[in-house]
């Protein structure tokens, strides 16, 4: 779930304070005993291509920080297993959109982007357990496009 705050320095020009809060799908026949959430924290610049009142076409980048949690449950040899994996890192957006007001105050923001997060394992807990990392480094590269469609409310 995305939830974004602007701020229009000019008719061209905007600053953004981006969050989003959410989970990703797993392929289903992968998905047993798998969960994950993710939170993105991060700041954006944009720039608007086509500029009225009622309508917006822009272009925008930004950087952000990440966490991402991981959770398997699994059984070997009939033990039951619950590990979960913390990640943290730093990532980069682009993104084009339009925003267009079919109220004063009341629109919708059409979305798409290009994300790459860069996350380093920071914790492993098996069953409860802290494991210890200290001869283990993870990394993790995810990047892809990604689509929002939402409200949007100008004051």
């Amino acid at each position: 779930m995305p939830v974004e705050v602007r701020y229009h320095f000019s008719e061209r020009f905007n600053a953004n304070l981006d969050m989003k809060f959410g989970s990703y799908l797993y392929d289903p026949d992968s998905s047993e005993g798998k969960s994950n959430g993710f939170v993105v924290i991060g700041i954006a610049a944009e720039y608007s291509i086509v500029s009225y009142e009622n309508f917006k076409w822009y272009a925008g980048a930004g950087f952000n920080g990440a966490s991402l949690q991981l959770e398997e449950r699994y059984e070997i040899f009939g033990i039951p297993f619950e590990d979960i994996y913390n990640y943290t890192g730093g990532g980069f957006r682009m993104n084009t959109g339009v925003l267009w007001f079919f109220t004063g105050t009341t629109g919708l923001n059409f979305n798409l982007g290009f994300d790459s997060h860069n996350f380093t394992l920071q914790s492993v807990d098996r069953n409860g357990q802290k494991q210890d990392l200290s001869n283990i480094e993870g990394k993790l590269t995810v990047t892809g496009m990604d689509g929002t469609i939402g409200l949007v409310f100008r004051f």
